[in-house]
């Protein structure tokens, strides 16, 4: 099995990055692989926040890979942070940033390219309704083979305590929910029981992607 860019990282920046990180780098080593093995040319992140996902995506791009992260910025983390996140690993040219709202992502990156996304990693707001208006907008500018990634499948109202109220109370219930929606839409889905859980959706038989230790669960099959 090929190595991960990370793990052939050494010294401070490896260990920065996976600080960067935080509780989510095992669901970015999953991104990161899926990334690695499928290698789109244009691949999208909704929800930048520190830009360490921003980062493990564009590290495992093939060479002329481009990735592109879109975020409102209203809640954690100025762009400026990120970008200067971004070149400490050289990585400014290898991403775009757009400061904007997720459920506008189409038209965000249609001012940016024309290329269709083969990859898109959804990690932006995490109730029903964002969550939808987000898959809903990357679907008009997907690839017809891609790959959709959405973390936090079971986040339930763990680590957003701050920002669930009373008039919302299942805030991170919503991309469970939202999944359901998608059984009709991709042959095969994987779900990675890492982090808050992470679930992948490929339009066609990722068989060749291989084994994650002790991350892989069995891909579902959906249409015969």
């Amino acid at each position: 099995m090929t190595d991960l860019p990370i793990d052939r990282m050494t010294g401070e920046n490896r260990d920065w990055l996976i600080k960067l990180a935080r509780e989510e780098y095992p669901a970015l080593r999953v991104v990161q692989r899926i990334v690695l093995e499928q290698q789109p040319m244009l691949a999208v992140e909704l929800g930048t926040l520190r830009g360490a996902g921003t980062a493990m995506i564009a590290l495992a791009m093939p060479r002329a890979g481009h990735t592109i992260t879109i975020d409102n910025k209203k809640f954690d983390c100025p762009d400026e942070e990120v970008e200067a996140n971004l070149e400490r690993l050289n990585l400014n040219d290898k991403v775009t940033r757009i400061v904007g709202n997720s459920e506008e992502c189409d038209t965000l990156i249609r001012k940016v390219t024309y290329l269709p996304v083969d990859f898109c990693y959804i990690d932006a707001w995490h109730t029903y309704t964002a969550c939808k208006a987000d898959y809903e907008a990357i679907s008009k500018v997907l690839a017809p083979k891609h790959i959709v990634v959405l973390d936090d499948v079971n986040l339930g109202n763990q680590g957003h305590e701050q920002f669930v109220s009373r008039a919302n109370p299942s805030h991170g219930d919503g991309v469970f929910v939202f999944i359901a929606e998608l059984f009709p839409k991709y042959q095969y889905m994987e779900y990675y029981n890492v982090s808050n859980g992470v679930m992948a959706c490929f339009v066609t038989d990722p068989s060749n992607l291989p084994p994650i230790p002790g991350l892989r669960g069995g891909i579902r099959q959906l249409a015969g």
